[in-house]
């Protein structure tokens, strides 16, 4: 989940509405237009939001589909950062991660170690969310966010290109701020007008980061990907 944003610039290139390309790595990345969040006033809410990343066929052809949902799922870690100015981090324990805002007791969200799952043509990493101080009581160890990759099968689009459908979701999640019983209707408006409008900027900003992956991974990335699937 996200919890700041900042326009993105340098080396991505916006094309078209909604489409930005690194020229340098042939890579691109539509935003497919809507999304969905659900605000409800009780039980739990959700944020939903797709694109289509475009890699060049040549670099798709040995790309194992969980290599690059792995490198995506690190680049999201560190776009929080980044967007964030360094405010937020990730700090991992033995079997969870946690994004805390400067000190590291103050957990805004705390997730369960990633899992990692995947098919002949996709990929999907989840994050099982446990605590933190944006998750009400009730909504412990339940909820997630997770990121699936599925490689597109079908005509037209960009030559040489292959594509694959990035999204973000988060499901099952209890916010803190929508409180319970007479404030829960102004606390479930406070929340669609706060935090459901920051999951959609920052996941449409990070799906639109992606045009500026870099493949394919280095060595090191490699053996730092492997040792945190297997941890």
């Amino acid at each position: 989940m996200g919890f700041a944003f900042v326009s993105l610039a340098g080396r991505m290139a916006p094309t078209t509405a909604g489409r930005v390309s690194n020229a340098s790595a042939g890579l691109g990345i539509e935003l497919i237009p809507g999304g969905r969040e659900e605000v409800a006033r009780r039980g739990p809410v959700g944020s939903v939001h797709d694109a289509e990343l475009l890699v060049p066929a040549e670099a798709s052809r040995p790309l194992v589909t969980s290599v690059l949902l792995e490198r995506v799922a690190c680049e999201y870690l560190r776009f929080l950062r980044r967007i964030s100015l360094g405010l937020l981090r990730v700090r991992l324990g033995a079997g969870h991660q946690a994004i805390v805002l400067l000190l590291p007791r103050a957990a805004l969200l705390r997730f369960r170690a990633p899992r990692y799952s995947e098919g002949s043509d996709w990929a999907e990493v989840g994050w099982d969310i446990e605590r933190g101080l944006l998750v009400a009581r009730e909504g412990r160890g339940r909820g997630s966010l997770r990121i699936r990759l599925q490689r597109v099968a079908r005509d037209g689009g960009q030559a040489g290109r292959t594509r694959f459908l990035v999204r973000m979701e988060v499901e099952g999640y209890y916010p803190r701020i929508r409180a319970r019983g007479w404030f829960t209707p102004a606390g479930a408006w406070l929340y669609g007008q706060t935090q459901a409008r920051i999951h959609r900027l920052v996941f449409r900003g990070f799906l639109r980061s992606l045009a500026g992956l870099e493949l394919p991974l280095s060595g090191t990335e490699a053996s730092t990907l492997a040792t945190q699937r297997s941890s």
